[in-house]
């Protein structure tokens, strides 16, 4: 591990949950290596332990960021790695940190927006999956913690590698979402299309936000607010070629594998299984359509119509056995 830099851990672990692969010896053996690398300061006790200062001597925000990310698609959370991680970013777990102060000890203009957006997504991962680490985003989080739109950034580390800008996770639709669409309203399914959901939206029993300011968070396709049905159009995007092993979610075939006759295999992707674990901890129901799916299906609207009407039967039949 010694010969790894801070920006090559990040990647590695951002590689591994890209593709969806859960390595736990791996990811604790990257903790651990995090770990001792920034304590380098002595405790009270005498032992070696970090702070935010030692911590910013090896990463920036954005890897930590990055890496909180990880452990929240791996579910990699081991309570002193996620210690690091929220030290490094807010100045400790307790959800007090001053955002000034913090752009002073990582030297940088704040946290980017992508970054704030991977904190959400991992603080909801940590409440809802009761891991009961006692860790919190600071009680003021967003708001003053994202990058300032004037002044110069202060002397970042190394490239600032905007590697987390996940596909599945971004708040845009996909280009056959408007055909699917037709087809639902056709068979008088209500929904909302690209249904935002925000971070101060009532989240879990408590129905208490995620923050106290409105950021834009998660994206549904096509979206009923009175049931939270979902549905959720898969684009390739959404999955990762399969190219040796036998462990495989699909066996399909693409315009290109049809012109040789060879198959292609396909699994989710990390941001993909992480998307449907964060809509079903916020209490929705997806039904997903893959692309090859429906692109087999053509422009025959009676076919078209069918494929969607068994899929919201199977939700409705599904849905009433757990009331």
């Amino acid at each position: 591990m010694a010969n790894f830099k801070p920006q090559e851990l990040t990647i590695l672990v951002w590689a591994y949950a890209s593709i969806g692969i859960r390595k736990p010896e791996m990811f604790e053996m990257i903790g651990d290596y995090i770990i001792a690398l920034c304590s380098s300061i002595t405790g009270e006790d005498g032992r070696k332990t970090f702070n935010s200062d030692s911590i910013s001597k090896h990463f920036t925000r954005q890897y930590l960021s990055n890496l909180a990310w990880g452990a929240a698609v791996l579910q990699g959370y081991t309570p002193l790695f996620m210690n690091l991680l929220y030290t490094g970013l807010f100045g400790g777990v307790n959800g007090l940190g001053d955002p000034e102060v913090m752009r002073n000890i990582m030297r940088d203009n704040g946290i980017q927006k992508q970054g704030i957006r991977n904190m959400l997504y991992v603080q909801v991962t940590l409440d809802m999956e009761d891991f009961k680490l006692g860790i919190a985003l600071p009680k003021n989080f967003p708001e003053g913690w994202g990058e300032k739109v004037n002044g110069e950034r202060k002397n970042p580390k190394g490239p600032l590698l905007d590697i987390v800008d996940a596909p599945v996770l971004e708040l845009k639709p996909s280009r056959w979402q408007k055909t699917v669409s037709n087809v639902f309203q056709r068979l008088g399914f209500e929904f909302e299309d690209e249904h935002i959901i925000r971070s101060n939206d009532p989240i879990g029993s408590n129905g208490v936000g995620l923050t106290s300011t409105s950021q834009e968070f998660l994206s549904i396709d096509l979206a009923n607010t009175k049931t939270r049905v979902g549905i959720e159009i898969d684009g390739p995007s959404h999955f990762i070629n399969v190219i040796d092993g036998n462990n495989l979610t699909y066996n399909v075939d693409d315009n290109n594998s049809r012109r040789n006759n060879n198959k292609r295999r396909r699994k989710e992707s990390g941001p993909y299984l992480f998307k449907d674990r964060l809509l079903t901890h916020l209490g929705w129901h997806i039904i997903h359509i893959p692309f090859w799916e429906w692109s087999a299906i053509g422009n025959d609207q009676k076919a078209q119509e069918l494929y969607c009407r068994k899929l919201l039967e199977g939700t409705e039949s599904s849905l009433s056995q757990k009331t």
